[in-house]
């Protein structure tokens, strides 16, 4: 006790206090008190303490009382062998009966003991051991569940990467296709030119016929490819169009003037220069292009 004067006479907030079994060698009741005491004068003064205590009251009092915290030294709960492990948070037991067992004393003391404790006390006692258990078996689990959430990050991220490389391999095939697309188009409108080249140059019946076929038949290519079912997505011009109006050939890119119109077969006929075509509505598109701009036709 003298030393307990002296430190807490000159104790600071720059002070650590280490005290041994607080309270004990005197009567329990008045020890635990006074324990109690010190415990709050070292709290007031803002002086790191660390007790050492076998009181349950005390215990108890640490678990009420903001800024006190109890702190715990492991021990099997099984062998009751110490594992050197501090579990802060959670108060420890005495383990006296337990361990005067397991040390050899009789049988019959031990169960005399036991019968002669409170109640209260068996209860904490049997609480605090529940509580080392599932102290364990909560870090068991917060492993398993820090093992998963590593998991599912790993995964996630494998993902996150499949995802990226599928989205690359989406855009080079699109580009792929669209590079297709384009050079198709490109050689069906070669073709077209060239016929629209031989129409102009060419007066025989046969050879003008022979052209128009080849351009009917560049046309149903166009018609089948992957584009053509975009066109028909677009507004209808059918209604837009009269007899006299120029339209522009998208296939040969073209000036033409309308000549006759058929609704029932969509189909429109459209003269170019001395050439003239049947072609579909989806072929050509309204313009306010004046004749004048149409091309030319070779002297006949």
């Amino acid at each position: 006790m003298g030393n307990i004067v002296r430190i807490t006479a000159s104790a600071t907030s720059k002070s650590l206090v280490l005290l041994d079994e607080l309270g004990t060698n005197t009567d329990p009741a008045e020890g635990s008190a006074l324990a109690r005491a010190i415990l709050l004068y070292f709290l007031s003064h803002g002086t790191m303490a660390v007790i050492t205590t076998h009181y349950s009251d005390l215990k108890a009092f640490a678990h009420t009382t903001p800024r006190l915290q109890n702190a715990s030294l492991d021990f099997d709960p099984v062998t009751l062998a110490p594992t050197y492990h501090i579990t802060v948070g959670v108060p420890g037991g005495s383990n006296a009966l337990a361990t005067a067992a397991r040390l050899g004393l009789s049988s019959d003391i031990i169960a005399t003991a036991r019968g002669m404790l409170t109640k209260g006390t068996q209860e904490l006692e049997r609480l605090l051991a529940d509580l080392v258990i599932e102290k364990k078996k909560a870090e068991v689990l917060q492993a398993e569940l820090a093992r998963e959430k590593a998991e599912a990050e790993r995964r996630k991220t494998e993902l996150q990467n499949e995802m990226e490389r599928f989205k690359g391999e989406e855009k080079k095939l699109a580009r792929e296709a669209r590079d297709e697309i384009t050079r198709s188009v490109a050689e069906l409108h070669r073709e077209i030119r060239e016929a629209m080249s031989d129409l102009r140059k060419e007066r025989t019946k046969e050879q003008v016929e022979r052209a128009r076929k080849a351009i009917g038949s560049v046309k149903e290519k166009l018609e089948q490819q992957p584009w053509a079912s975009q066109a028909e997505s677009e507004p209808s011009i059918e209604s837009k169009i009269e007899v006299g109006d120029i339209v522009w050939l998208k296939e040969v890119n073209l000036p033409a003037s309308v000549i006759a119109l058929s609704q029932e077969k969509r189909e429109v006929e459209v003269q170019a220069g001395r050439t003239k075509l049947t072609l579909g509505f989806d072929s050509i598109e309204k313009t306010s292009k004046p004749a004048a701009q149409t091309v030319a036709e070779p002297p006949a």
